[in-house]
């Protein structure tokens, strides 16, 4: 069985963290990237709502980038929704416009790793690790291609697939765009609270040579973002080890949030 990442053990702390005082439905997404990291719910009543977790602000999503017959092209969405909504914001942002681009560092050089069909090859023929050396040389650093984007993107993105609130185990818990779902902000307001703000870190495409282990590497394009401000309340605090920070979540300010999900 392979170990889990940093992520999948916040991930799982959080669930059995939330179950514990029955703010929590289902199970946890684990590999899935087709429903909600986590569903949570209010103390009483039904409703439910999707969150996404991230250990701190990270990647949100991507798309693989082929080199296919002398041009760079966007990988199969596979008809999942999210990659869709990627491959549109490609065409939004003119993602492979600038990618073959011949001014570019992406349209002026020839990569290495190269596909026929969705098989990899390697031009001229070599190891994947030999490839890699030669093409994090060609495409890293100052020769990613960054583009930057309106924030309500990353809302938009996890909006499609019914996710409407977002805790940074770094940052906080944050509304993804302006639907509320839980109400959470409602019960805030009559607790004399503060509410809980939307996401709007900087958000920005990033096109890349990505290693994947073992001498292996693809280039794609995520969706990435950087810090903001941080929340008033964080939901899910997490320890370095990706484990809940028990005396942060029950600081006074977070037993304000926990109100508001048992009214």
């Amino acid at each position: 069985m392979a170990e889990k990442n940093l992520g999948q053990i916040y991930e799982d702390a959080s669930f059995n963290y939330l179950k514990k005082m029955n703010l929590v439905t289902g199970e946890a997404a684990g590999a899935s990237s087709k429903i909600p990291d986590l569903t949570i719910k209010l103390g009483k009543g039904k409703d439910t709502a999707g969150m996404e977790l991230k250990t701190t602000p990270t990647a949100a999503g991507g798309l693989v980038m082929k080199y296919v017959d002398g041009a760079w092209e966007l990988g199969a969405t596979g008809g999942k929704d999210e990659k869709e909504f990627l491959a549109g914001l490609a065409k939004k942002y003119g993602v492979l416009k600038i990618a073959n681009n011949k001014r570019s560092a992406w349209g002026k050089n020839v990569p290495h790793l190269q596909y026929d069909g969705d098989k990899k090859i390697y031009v001229p023929k070599m190891t994947s690790r030999q490839a890699y050396d030669k093409d994090i040389k060609q495409y890293g650093g100052q020769s990613e291609i960054h583009i930057d984007v309106e924030s309500r993107v990353i809302a938009s993105y996890y909006n499609s697939k019914d996710t409407y609130y977002m805790n940074v185990g770094s940052h906080g818990i944050y509304l993804l765009g302006n639907t509320d779902p839980l109400d959470l902000n409602g019960r805030l307001k009559k607790l004399g609270a503060s509410l809980i703000p939307n996401f709007n870190f900087p958000v920005f495409i990033r096109c890349r040579c990505q290693a994947k282990g073992g001498g292996d590497y693809n280039f794609n394009m995520v969706q990435t973002m950087k810090a903001g401000k941080v929340s008033p309340y964080n939901f899910l605090p997490m320890n370095g080890a990706g484990t809940i920070n028990i005396r942060e979540a029950n600081s006074k300010v977070n037993e304000e949030l926990l109100k508001a999900f048992r009214m």
